[in-house]
């Protein structure tokens, strides 16, 4: 009984570390100059509360569709694109 529960929450913390590469991966391919949990916190601010599955799908099958979330946070004035180098 406690290596089902055990082995659940792996599995559960397992699924949310894939999601979160693929999401990453989703980023940089469409050339975001932030990192994944500032393009989440933003995600957050701007009130566009999808979840890690859905958005790893989307970076998956549909990375237009996570480029015009990316566009959205961008263009909507609550973030300041940081440069290296500046």
């Amino acid at each position: 009984m406690v290596s089902a529960d055990r082995d659940r929450h792996k599995q559960k913390r397992n699924f949310r570390g894939l999601w979160i590469t693929r999401i990453n991966a989703g980023i940089r391919e469409i050339k975001l100059f932030y990192s994944y949990s500032k393009w989440i916190h933003d995600l957050y601010k701007r009130q566009l509360l999808i979840n890690r599955k859905m958005l790893s799908q989307m970076a998956i099958l549909h990375s237009q569709c996570l480029s015009m979330i990316s566009n959205e946070i961008t263009y909507s004035g609550l973030i300041e694109m940081e440069f290296p180098g500046e």
